[in-house]
């Protein structure tokens, strides 16, 4: 397996800005894997409003909002539905992903479980100063989507450093083909994205984890 990340100058900060994209597919009792990165498609128009990173993380630290019972299909909150506003803006459009071309995909709905892996590794990727989807103890993004109880059959998990609000994180990721055939596949159901701002010990600004999935 090969990790391919995309830097891209960082106008906020005078640093550099990482991507990085991973898909998992549950394959009978096994799991095939692949990565993709780069990429040259622009952005779709319309996206969420600009939020910092610093407040996106204590929503998303916080809950964001009320939830209901059961998961998938939490009600969003605040954080909650600006992720899900941006990325289903960018899945109602057909699109082409590098090579590949995307007819619109169904909306996804916020998982809590899917949020709760996505903040345990940002919070991982800060706390160790890395960009990468290899997280604490070796684990996979299937692995901390399946601690939280989530039962999946697919797993797709894209990562960003040094991105200072939602526009921007996701309209990087739209360009790069990798991250953006993971926004927009059809088969995935459910979504969670966490924020973990940086500290001036860290390379980035910023350490952004979403996640997207089907289950079961």
């Amino acid at each position: 397996m090969t990790k391919t990340r995309d830097p891209v100058p960082d106008r906020h900060h005078g640093m550099r800005r990482v991507l990085a994209a991973l898909t998992i597919a549950a394959i009978a009792a096994t799991g095939a894997a692949g990565c993709g990165g780069g990429g040259d498609e622009p952005a779709p128009a319309g996206a969420s409003s600009l939020v910092s990173a610093e407040s996106l993380a204590a929503s998303s630290a916080s809950g964001g909002g009320t939830e209901a019972a059961g998961d998938p299909g939490a009600v969003p909150g605040g954080f909650e539905q600006q992720v899900l506003d941006a990325v289903n803006a960018a899945r109602a459009s057909a699109r082409r992903c590098g090579d590949t071309a995307y007819a619109p995909a169904p909306s996804v709905q916020w998982s809590d479980s899917l949020a709760q892996a996505a903040r345990g590794h940002s919070e991982y990727l800060q706390a160790n100063n890395v960009v990468s989807h290899s997280g604490a103890s070796g684990s996979s993004p299937g692995d901390r989507v399946s601690a939280t109880g989530y039962d999946w059959s697919r797993v797709g998990e894209n990562i960003a450093a040094g991105f200072a609000d939602i526009d921007s994180a996701i309209a990087a990721w739209l360009e790069s083909p990798g991250h953006c055939a993971n926004l927009m596949k059809s088969d995935y159901a459910d979504i969670g994205l966490a924020v973990q701002p940086g500290t001036g010990a860290n390379q980035f600004s910023s350490y952004w984890t979403m996640v997207l999935a089907a289950a079961r």
